[in-house]
């Protein structure tokens, strides 16, 4: 690699999804009752993740007001439902 090379040092780029990884991190994220978003975190994913499951894309939310949300996502989209009928 380039940065090897130029710095001298070595770069390790372990893939943590071979040989069960990925679900190993679920379950630990689980057991350990971690937040565990399931998609990779950009926009471009988001969108048709909750387009196939016809939900608000509310992690991209914000309150422009000091409001609280609702904490349960159901609770939050019965919110923003009434938010853009009125």
């Amino acid at each position: 690699m380039e940065v090897e090379k130029k710095y001298g040092v070595h770069v390790a780029t372990p893939d943590f999804r071979k040989a069960g990884g990925t679900g190993e991190q679920f379950a630990m994220a689980k057991k350990d009752m971690l937040y565990h978003q399931n998609y990779c975190g950009c926009i471009y994913a988001l969108e048709p993740q909750r387009e196939s499951q016809n939900r608000l894309k509310d992690e991209l939310m914000s309150s422009i007001t000091k409001q609280i949300l609702p904490s349960s996502i159901e609770d939050r989209i019965k919110l923003y439902e009434n938010v853009i009928k009125y």
